[in-house]
This record gives C-alpha cells, sequence and structure tokens, in this order.
C-alpha cells in the first residue's frame, strides 16, 4: 500500500496546478524547426494521439488541450490530468517567425526524454519511444 502512495506523490512532485506553473525559464527546452508552426502542430497532436499512455487512474480524465492561434502564428498543448484536482505535467508552445518554429517544451518530469521524442515527432516520426 505505501508502494502506490509513494509512486503517486513523486508523479505529482512533477506536475503544476495550471499551466502557468509549468511555464517557467527553469522548467524550459527549447528547439527550432525549419517549417511552419501548424505542420508542427499537426505532426505533434498526431503522434501525441497515437503514443498516448494508457489512463493511469479510473477515477477523473487525461487533459490533451491544443490551443491554435493562427493570426499570432502560435500553438499551445496542455497535458495533465483531472480528477482529485488538477495536475498538468506538460505543455508545448509553438511559434513561428518567418517560416522557422520554436517549439518550448515545459515540463518537470523526464525532461530529456521528453524533449528527444518531441524533436522526433516535429520531424513527422510517430515513434512512440
Amino acid at each position: 500500500m505505501r508502494r502506490p502512495i509513494l509512486l503517486m506523490a513523486v508523479f505529482l512532485a512533477g506536475c503544476a496546478t495550471s499551466p502557468k506553473g509549468l511555464e517557467r525559464p527553469e522548467y524550459a527546452s527549447v528547439f527550432t524547426v525549419e517549417q511552419g508552426y501548424q505542420l508542427t502542430l499537426k505532426r505533434i497532436v498526431a503522434a501525441t494521439e497515437e503514443c498516448r499512455p494508457v489512463q493511469l487512474l479510473p477515477v477523473g480524465q487525461l487533459i490533451n488541450d491544443v490551443q491554435n492561434y493562427n493570426d499570432l502564428k502560435e500553438a499551445r498543448i496542455v497535458h495533465g490530468a483531472s480528477g482529485v484536482g488538477t495536475q498538468i505535467y506538460k505543455v508545448i508552445a509553438l511559434k513561428e517567425v518567418e517560416g522557422v518554429t520554436t517549439v518550448t517544451l515545459y515540463t518537470k518530469a523526464r525532461a530529456g526524454e521528453e524533449l528527444t521524442r518531441l524533436k522526433k515527432w516535429a520531424a513527422g516520426s510517430t515513434e512512440c519511444k
């Protein structure tokens, strides 16, 4: 019984209660891609849908919110869970300037692994690992 509680505490420590709680410089990893933000967004959303993890808790639901601002050439993807409170564990921000998209990943947990996967997805891969 103690082990599941410990695992849940570790998981929640890597979360925030709102996207703004994660959108801080110390949690940011940034890369650029030589393509428009809409293609980048499409590729990331498609791969996320393909690789979505199985829901951990039978209570609540996953948060997969995609915000697309065409007029600003920006988008934001928010991943998290809700049920017993709200836990946001990943925010991906995209901004296009002159055909180059800057992708910023905000996360506290497994940032290197998440960044590697995100770069592959932005390039068109749907590999889940």
